[in-house]
């Protein structure tokens, strides 16, 4: 049987980017618009970077730098000059890119012509016709249609692929089932457990497949040969590129999530550094009750009709509790630490502080069984805390 991989690296890539809020590097914010809420709309030409978030993000006036959005439902439909950072549940790009897009998401669409590469981890996307990427693509997904142009290589990890588009230069696909449709112009690398070959389908140099099936290429392949390579059905090798970009943008993420979350609920984090100081073993002990009560809840509400809406909304904030677990206790921690030695740090100083300790928290649970523990105990200790904190600000 196909041993592939690409849901191992849909989760990989995933749960990198889950932990963050941003695709965005953290600096140079002062020359930067950020801009939060329920809802938000660009709808004037800003000459700097953007930074949104929110349940509904739409940009539609142009951005004349780097635009970094994370939210539910992301559309945008103006040109954005240099990279598009997207995270969101529902994501709809109509739009010229002057250089990268780094997209995770549920669902994501991408019309227009892009000058760069495009990075993208989702359940499902959708390349349209039209649309132009002048650079490389990397994709990691489930369901994964292409109908548009890619001048560059094309790297693809998927679950159903159909790639009904052209490539300009190689292609290296791994998939549970895939068709082709469209042209390929460089060397293609293909594994896949079912793969079917449509008669519009043009190779123009050597093909390397490997299928559970018998595969009929036909007259599809112009140029080259067609090789059956048993080989690939252990291996796929994604390109180096393809890591260490997906590792940069999430320490760059990371770090923006740090700075973002501290500008916004610094003084809550403050306050639960104090409770946390006075009172760990209550914060640890709600803490890990909250972790292991709450998903209990959940499932009883689910199985309630009239209560399943309510089992919705706190799965929801259950699972935003674990996306941001690590950057919240980091920034708790610095509070804490600042507490206790008695200064007044500036934010740069509790910026710098907080990723790494956030780092720290990271590397840690590589130890086994000790890492484990001592993460956890810290996670809950910390959101157990902010937990009393909150409690108390509504009473």
């Amino acid at each position: 049987m196909f041993k592939n991989n690409n849901l191992l690296w849909y989760y990989k890539i995933s749960l990198a980017f889950l932990i963050t809020a941003f695709m965005a590097f953290g600096y140079p914010l002062y020359a930067s618009e950020i801009k939060t809420g329920k809802n938000v709309t660009i709808d004037e030409m800003l000459g700097e970077d953007l930074y949104a978030a929110s349940d509904n993000v739409t940009v539609i006036s142009i951005i004349q730098g780097d635009a970094n959005l994370v939210g539910k439902v992301i559309t945008v439909t103006s040109g954005v000059s240099g990279d598009l950072n997207i995270i969101g549940s529902e994501v709809k790009i109509v739009s010229n890119v002057g250089d990268d897009i780094h997209l995770l998401g549920k669902t994501g669409s991408i019309t227009g012509t892009i000058d760069g590469d495009v990075f993208v981890a989702a359940g499902d996307l959708v390349i349209e016709k039209n649309s132009l990427i002048k650079g490389d693509l990397y994709i990691a997904g489930g369901d994964i249609k292409i109908y548009g142009k890619i001048n560059g290589s094309v790297f693809i990890v998927g679950g159903d692929v159909v790639l009904a588009g052209e490539t300009g230069k190689e292609l290296k696909l791994q998939a549970g089932n895939t068709t082709i449709i469209g042209s390929i112009h460089g060397k293609a690398t293909i594994g896949s457990n079912q793969l079917k070959i449509d008669p519009q389908a043009r190779f123009y140099s050597d093909v390397e497949y490997w299928s559970e099936n018998d595969v009929d290429f036909g007259k599809s392949v112009i140029a080259g040969e067609a090789r059956y390579s048993a080989e690939l059905e252990q291996t796929f090798k994604p390109p180096y590129k393809f890591i260490i970009i997906f590792i940069l943008l999430w320490l760059a993420s990371s770090a923006f999530t740090i700075y973002l979350l501290n500008r916004i609920f610094g003084t809550f984090f403050k306050e639960s550094s104090v409770y946390l100081k006075e009172k760990f073993l209550a914060s640890f002990g709600t803490g890990i009750l909250y972790f292991i009560v709450f998903p209990i809840l959940i499932v009883i509400l689910a199985i309630t009709v009239v209560a399943f809406p309510f089992a919705v909304v706190f799965a929801f904030v259950y699972t935003l509790t674990f996306m941001f677990a690590r950057p919240i206790s980091a920034i708790m921690a610095t509070y804490w630490l600042q507490n206790r030695l008695g200064k007044e740090w500036s934010r740069k100083r509790i910026f710098i502080t907080g990723y790494g300790i956030y780092l720290g928290i990271v590397f840690i649970r590589f130890i086994p069984i000790i890492g484990w523990l001592a993460e956890a105990v810290f996670i809950s200790a910390c959101i157990g805390s902010g937990i009393h904190v909150m409690r108390r600000k509504k009473m």
